[in-house]
């Protein structure tokens, strides 16, 4: 996952809190201090501090946007270095059972497969672009009208990773979910309390 926006994190919570869903770990990308405090803090809320965090690069630049400071009233966000490496992490807990799903560039998945020792089932990658010849117009976000191909970012931000990742054989099934079908959630406070009170 990244922190640039919203829709990584809300796709965390789903996945912490949904009752049939098994999750193994959380790699995050880059994973600097920031944003590997502020996911402990998220799964200490969860009770699932046991999960195993991984990163890509801690010396990259802050990365946690602002939206996740707003999201818990009162919170500090301090700095953290206690972490995995994200490629260790992914070779550990997948396997031609796991279904791995991404909503970051491909980094810590390019840099297992690079080891020769990375199986997988199924990747789902949010990631690629749905135009105006596959949506139709009422579907469309209006930013994207006219549109055919866009570059987007989790596959575009590191283009020699995303290729080791298409290219690689031992992942039974890769899905793409394009931009254009995932980027239109209205989530605010009120959306948050909601969940949190299913949560219960």
């Amino acid at each position: 996952m990244e922190t640039n926006d919203p829709n990584d994190f809300i796709t965390l919570l789903f996945l912490l809190g949904h009752p049939i869903v098994h999750l193994k770990a959380v790699t995050v990308v880059p994973g600097t201090p920031d944003q590997i405090d502020f996911l402990r803090y998220v799964l200490d809320r969860f009770g699932r501090n046991d999960l195993p965090l991984g990163v890509f690069d801690m010396n990259a630049k802050p990365a946690l946007s602002k939206f996740h400071l707003k999201i818990y009233d009162n919170m500090s966000i301090k700095e953290s270095r206690e972490v995995l490496d994200g490629s260790d992490v992914l070779l550990t807990y997948c396997d031609e059972k796991t279904i791995l799903i991404c909503g970051g560039p491909l980094k810590n998945v390019a840099k297992a497969i690079q080891t020769g020792r990375f199986k997988l089932g199924r990747l789902v990658v949010q990631g690629g672009f749905a135009g105006d010849n596959i949506v139709p117009k009422e579907k469309r976000l209006s930013k994207f009208n006219g549109r055919i191909t866009c570059p987007t970012f989790n596959l575009g931000a590191d283009i020699k990773a995303t290729k080791i990742v298409l290219d690689y054989n031992d992942i039974k099934e890769k899905f793409f979910v394009s931009k254009n079908v995932c980027h239109g959630v209205l989530y605010t406070k009120d959306t948050h309390k909601k969940l949190e009170k299913n949560q219960r």
